[in-house]
């Protein structure tokens, strides 16, 4: 599979960025504007933001990412997922399943889940983040923090304090913004 594109050094980055869940997408839109606005991602860089295919532990889980990406050319492919407090586990659950892609994708895990980095960008401690990131987002709203909100609260985030206190983010961002010195190989 042809990943790079003759072209990408004049007219840009284009990456493919997976991610776990349908709120997630939302989240990632938000995050790369974010992003952008404060000026730790280059407008060249173009981010297609997909919803992974398929659960993590999915045996489905490489044709689904290759039929996604639509014969279309990317310098880079990135996939996010959640360790849900297993960060080993969940690299490992996602390597067994991408044979063939095993050199051209790049992974980050988000120790535990998506909302600890809402929980970090919005003020919360590390270790409060950590262990329990919706209690503490949920004061800080004044409600009940559901699922659906991530997005939306994601405008809130302040990613400069967030890369400077999340190694996985700042991963993120380096994974974005670079096109080598990043080793995040999924196997």
């Amino acid at each position: 599979m042809e990943m790079q594109s003759s072209t990408a050094s004049r007219e840009g980055t284009s990456i493919a960025l997976f991610v776990e869940d349908t709120y997630g997408v939302d989240f990632y839109r938000v995050i790369l504007d974010r992003l952008r606005d404060n000026g730790l991602l280059p407008s060249r860089v173009k981010v297609r933001v997909v919803r992974l295919p398929s659960r993590r532990c999915n045996p489905g889980l490489e044709s689904k990412i290759v039929a996604r990406l639509g014969g279309r050319h990317y310098d880079k492919v990135v996939i996010v997922v959640d360790s849900d407090f297993n960060p080993e586990d969940a690299k490992r659950n996602v390597a067994r399943h991408l044979r063939k892609l095993c050199g051209i994708v790049k992974l980050v895990v988000v120790d535990p889940r998506h909302e600890a980095w809402l929980c970090l960008g919005l003020g919360g401690s590390p270790s409060q983040c950590r262990s329990r990131p919706e209690d503490y987002i949920s004061r800080r709203i004044g409600r009940l923090y559901e699922k659906r909100m991530l997005g939306e609260l994601a405008r809130e985030i302040d990613v400069n304090k967030l890369a400077a206190i999340d190694p996985g983010f700042a991963s993120l961002i380096r994974l974005l913004t670079c096109n080598h010195g990043v080793s995040t190989s999924v196997c």
